[in-house]
């Protein structure tokens, strides 16, 4: 259970995610209450502020479901870095995912393809960092298209590589989904890599 600025993402037992946000209440004349959520223990809370409130009081949360989820491997940290990016020009925007600690923090980013139907629950594309201890997928963005074929490309960052010195990696889109082939960016101490973000369209 984790509680954000606009609702409570909740797991059931079952593993299934849900949201609960869009909170009314309102009492008997139909004026709205002020009211929030908030993560008490193991359960959830409403609290309403019924100052001046006619009782009864009628309280409308909003429950969703997610309609995709990904669960990573023991201690990876799967979306410690996420982005999102048409890598295969398809039209539909793929979803990217870092997990920085996979492999004793080698790294590694998952790559699934959107379609009319959602986003792919299995991995269409992973790429794993160089070695052990480099963090690869602490940050991933989509790059635009700098290659210029009209399909959107990634930028990966390492910043622990090697002993902290900090390496960028660009990967290019195609047509089946991005490529192996690389434009490694590296920077003498400073960790280059623990932010990216894309610089065209």
């Amino acid at each position: 259970m984790a509680e954000g600025p606009d609702g409570v993402e909740l797991t059931d037992a079952r593993g299934g995610a849900w949201r609960v946000d869009g909170v009314v209440a309102s009492d008997a004349r139909g004026e709205l209450l002020p009211t929030r959520l908030v993560v008490h223990g193991e359960g959830l809370r409403v609290e309403v502020d019924d100052a001046g409130a006619v009782y009864p009081i009628e309280v409308d949360p909003d429950y969703t479901t997610a309609a995709v989820t990904w669960t990573g491997s023991s201690a990876e940290r799967l979306g410690k870095a996420l982005g999102g990016a048409d890598v295969d020009g398809d039209g539909y925007i793929d979803v990217i995912l870092g997990a920085p600690n996979y492999n004793s923090q080698q790294g590694r980013v998952y790559v699934y393809h959107g379609s009319s139907g959602g986003p792919s629950t299995t991995a269409d594309t992973t790429n794993t960092g160089a070695s052990a201890a480099v963090y690869f997928g602490y940050s991933v963005a989509r790059a635009g298209d700098v290659n210029g074929d009209g399909i959107d490309d990634v930028i990966i960052g390492a910043p622990d590589f090697p002993s902290s010195m900090g390496r960028a990696y660009v990967y290019h889109g195609s047509t089946s989904g991005l490529t192996t082939a690389t434009t490694a960016l590296t920077v003498f101490g400073g960790y280059m890599g623990e932010s990216v973000s894309g610089a065209g369209t």
